[in-house]
């Protein structure tokens, strides 16, 4: 998919967060950073699939599936191949004078500008909303965009402070998160996780959303989802076969929540898609 530029007003650039350009990519052959205009200009990373490297002056980054990075655009940044196949990420080029704040907070207690933040929900959902506006923005739209770079930045900063907290977050939960995430098609419940961990379920819930900003079961989901469209777009298994490896049983109660949750069914979503040519 090409770069969508878009085009912020004069008031817009001078007083708003707003963004030059959403960069979507499957490959990095013939990559080419966008033309910057004479502004200071930070770069956010959300690697979807795969992994690069990030290149520095004077450092090299490692940047892997569910990362973001941020950081303030110069011409010696580069990416490069580490090998790795099934690349899927974008790439935001923003400007605003609220950026350099939100950038020394974001480094404050940081010595790299990757983040693997623990919950991916608020990202993926702002992202997602990005994509749908034009190169051409009015007024109103203009305004909802810079709330929503804010809100992005905002989640950004607060899935940091969260990575340094990590050390105090109980040990049943971080064993439940990575229950999660390496065993997506297990049968879990409230009832039988905190029969598990020994642990009192609505102590559970409660304690998980106060760590993972987001309830158990809507973590489950939202992973089950994300990897749902992984498969679909990587790979040719029919829709039945994403739904049991995805953890639903019933294909039909599927394809409902994933047209819930993402706004098309799986095989829309699928037809949506870059084809693998244009992936290679």
């Amino acid at each position: 998919m090409p770069n969508t530029i878009l085009h912020p007003s004069d008031f817009a650039a001078q007083s708003l967060a707003c963004i030059y350009c959403y960069g979507e990519y499957h490959s990095l052959k013939s990559f080419e950073f966008y033309e910057v205009p004479h502004r200071e200009i930070y770069l956010y990373f959300y690697m979807h699939n795969g992994s690069i490297l990030l290149e520095t002056s004077e450092e090299t980054y490692l940047i892997e599936t569910s990362n973001i990075a941020f950081l303030p655009y110069t011409p010696e940044i580069q990416l490069k191949s580490n090998g790795s196949t099934n690349l899927y990420f974008h790439i935001l080029y923003l400007s605003g004078s609220i950026f350099p704040c939100f950038y020394k907070r974001y480094m404050a207690q940081a010595l790299t500008p990757v983040l693997m933040p623990f919950s991916l929900n608020g990202f993926t959902s702002i992202l997602s909303k990005l994509q749908s506006f034009k190169q051409v923005l009015l007024p109103k739209s203009e305004a909802y965009l810079s709330r929503l770079l804010v809100d992005l930045m905002a989640d950004t900063i607060f899935a940091r402070d969260i990575q340094y907290i990590h050390s105090d977050i109980p040990d049943y939960l971080v064993a439940i998160q990575k229950l999660f995430h390496e065993d997506l098609k297990a049968n879990y419940t409230l009832d039988n996780l905190a029969h598990m961990f020994h642990v009192n379920k609505y102590k559970l819930i409660k304690e998980f959303k106060e760590y993972f900003l987001i309830p158990p079961m809507q973590y489950l989901l939202d992973l089950r989802i994300r990897k749902a469209k992984e498969l679909l777009r990587l790979s040719d298994l029919k829709i039945s076969q994403i739904a049991e490896k995805t953890g639903f049983s019933n294909t039909n109660y599927f394809i409902h929540l994933f047209k819930k949750k993402i706004g098309l069914s799986p095989t829309d979503f699928r037809n949506h898609q870059p084809s693998k040519l244009e992936k290679q």
